[in-house]
């Protein structure tokens, strides 16, 4: 009789399976979908952690996801768009302060020491502040079109292109 094999399953496939089930954690009350990317073999031991801001989840990045940790690198998306309880402090707003402790309280349970990091957008801004409080955390940071760095701006402008955006991603699918 024949033998019925299963077809294995590419890297691609792999990555894209686990990114397609995050763990969801309680963290202070707070619910946290974390997507952890664990390719087989690592380019290094310092895993890369990817911060979307308000305009960009992480689905929308997710193909940039999966391609990095096709390249051998441990990628770790955590998603609390509200973020979670943070400690106050003067020098910061306490939403960017509880975004913030979002990324820290999931490097923390997955038990990752330090971390390189991507940042989109608004998510430069709390992740600069993560950075600042927890200078040994991480290790490089890349801001890609970081909010609050582009000069002046307006809150009309802001809105106008937050809905050409999400009506752009909408149109291709995503």
């Amino acid at each position: 009789s024949e033998q019925e094999s299963s077809p294995e399953l590419s890297l691609h496939e792999i990555l894209e399976n686990q990114y397609d089930n995050p763990e969801v954690v309680d963290i202070g009350g707070t619910k946290v979908e974390i997507h952890d990317l664990q390719p087989p073999e690592l380019k290094t031991e310092v895993p890369t952690i990817v911060v979307p801001g308000w305009s960009a989840t992480a689905n929308v990045l997710k193909e940039n996801i999966v391609t990095l940790a096709e390249h051998g690198r441990r990628v770790v998306v955590a998603s609390a768009p509200h973020g979670v309880e943070a400690e106050p402090n003067e020098l910061y707003p306490q939403i960017e302060l509880r975004k913030a402790q979002a990324v820290v309280s999931a490097l923390d349970h997955l038990g990752i020491e330090q971390a390189d990091a991507v940042s989109h957008s608004e998510a430069g801004v709390f992740l600069s502040v993560a950075a600042t409080e927890n200078t040994k955390r991480f290790r490089n940071m890349v801001l890609v079109s970081p909010g609050g760095l582009i000069g002046p701006d307006n809150l009309p402008r802001l809105a106008t292109d937050f809905n050409a955006d999400i009506l752009g991603q909408w149109a291709h699918g995503a």
